[in-house]
């Protein structure tokens, strides 16, 4: 769920003087962008040295990209569940990976554990792959296609200030700072389920994080035959309407919502954790 930048929190993990100034820069913007005002910062890729990591991300994405940093390493989103903590040789897949936040905070807790990312936005694509390889994480495989019910050809709509929103996101919920002409569109590979299973080639899967901007009901409803293999899922809901859907479909597949981020549905996205 959305946060303003905690500078005292941003304060501790900095591990460089740049890094800092940076993030104080990002908070003043993050301030105009609310106020209707135009951002300040320089459309650039910058490098930051946070919680012994060096992450890349987009200028023009930047208060987006360190919200979601935050609520991965500060707020714990996708871990709010024991379950969901990875042990050991742990088999994951990431759907709607990013800038790769995830992945690295699930190897920070987990070193050996074994992750399939999958994103959809070409233009971040590159950065999630340069933050997994510049901490180390060359052996995590990433696929740049969108996880949809079909592996034809589809339109991807995307926002470059929010990395974070794309595809059907961004007409889930009014935004007012999101003007027409914010919004992209190109066209991107999907890429099924059952696809990523014989991708992945893995027996079972321990852990599997559902993020993909709205389309997680379309994705969802093709039953496909991992989810008999899979023991824990985290999906992130993308609309208040859509909570009562996803839960009947996970209930079909043998999942029970055993905790959820949001239960008073005051905000139209949130986790909702599912076991078996």
């Amino acid at each position: 769920m959305a946060n303003i930048i905690n500078l005292d929190w941003f304060d501790e993990i900095s591990g460089s003087k740049s890094t800092l100034d940076f993030i104080h820069q990002v908070a003043e913007d993050q301030r105009r962008i609310q106020s209707n005002l135009p951002s300040l910062i320089e459309k650039k890729i910058y490098e930051l040295k946070m919680s012994g990591m060096t992450i890349f991300l987009e200028g023009i994405s930047a208060t987006a990209s360190l919200e979601v940093f935050q609520e991965i390493f500060l707020n714990n989103n996708h871990f709010l569940v024991d379950a969901f903590v990875p042990k050991s040789t742990e088999k994951i897949i990431d759907l709607g990976a990013n800038l790769g936040f995830y992945a690295l905070a699930l190897r920070k807790r987990s070193p050996s554990c074994n992750i399939f990312c999958v994103e959809a936005n070409p233009i971040i694509f590159p950065l999630l792959q340069e933050n997994l390889k510049i901490n180390g994480y060359k052996d995590i495989k990433c696929v740049n296609k969108a996880v949809a019910s079909t592996s034809d050809t589809i339109d991807f709509s995307y926002v470059p200030e929010a990395p974070s929103i794309g595809g059907k996101g961004v007409y889930s919920v009014p935004r007012k700072w999101m003007t027409p002409d914010r919004i992209h569109s190109l066209k991107i590979s999907g890429i099924t389920l059952d696809q990523i299973d014989q991708l992945f080639n893995q027996s079972c899967i321990d852990i599997m994080k559902i993020d993909i901007e709205g389309a997680e009901i379309d994705v969802l409803s093709k039953k496909a035959d991992i989810f008999n293999r899979t023991n824990n899922i985290v999906v992130e809901r993308h609309s208040v309407s859509d909570r009562n859907k996803i839960i009947n479909i996970m209930n079909e597949f043998g999942f029970s919502l055993i905790y959820e981020e949001d239960p008073e549905l005051t905000c139209y996205y949130a986790d909702m954790y599912f076991s078996k």
